[in-house]
């Protein structure tokens, strides 16, 4: 069973002609819990009480997490009309995270008392250190970025965008990395006049 809630929101500012600012802010949480059982295989009085073949006289286990992922952002943009027709949009944004979860299970094997009593008390207590433990874990994201984008009448478009991260889970002296890209396109249907009745 598993249940997760959602929150977003958002501003916008258009400061002057062709310029806006967007703050975006979301929050997104995951809440689940499992629990589950493991039939006995074999009869104990037949198969002896060995505890290294324990699950073979049945298993239990319960677990649970809870995770989430906290997001905002920052963006600029800037169209500036070269010509007629040409224009000129800049970008610029930032973007921080933060995820953090906590995973736990508790359980045992060797069912205690024969039947349909399947429960965390029904097991041999010797068995628990071996199915319990409990996790955690976090981690912050921070990057830039930035796109300059030259658009001709929507027919073409050349993009060139910049993109730096730092990490808290990676080595310090390794935690920054950057990535830019290049990009082009070019819309035939518009550059040669070309319609279609279906679209």
């Amino acid at each position: 069973e598993s249940t997760r809630n959602l929150l977003m929101g958002s501003i916008s500012w258009k400061a002057f002609r062709g310029f806006e600012v967007t703050g975006r802010i979301n929050y997104d949480q995951t809440n689940s819990h499992t629990d589950s059982y493991n039939v006995p295989q074999f009869n104990k009085e037949l198969y002896g009480e060995d505890i290294t073949n324990a699950e073979k006289f049945g298993k239990y286990l319960y677990k649970q997490s809870k995770s989430s992922l906290l997001t905002a952002q920052a963006i600029a943009t800037y169209t500036i009309d070269l010509t007629d027709g040409l224009a000129l949009n800049l970008l610029a944004g930032t973007e921080w995270k933060m995820r953090k979860g906590i995973r736990s299970q508790i359980g045992g094997a060797d069912f205690i008392i024969p039947g349909e009593f399947y429960s965390i008390s029904n097991v041999n207590a010797e068995t628990l250190q071996n199915y319990t433990s409990i996790s955690h874990s976090k981690r912050r994201l921070f990057g830039v970025y930035g796109e300059v984008r030259l658009d001709y009448k929507g027919i073409a478009q050349l993009s060139v965008t910049g993109r730096n991260d730092h990490s808290s889970t990676v080595d310090p002296d390794k935690s920054s990395y950057f990535y830019p890209a290049i990009s082009g396109g070019l819309v035939f249907s518009e550059l040669f006049g070309i319609s279609n009745s279906v679209f």
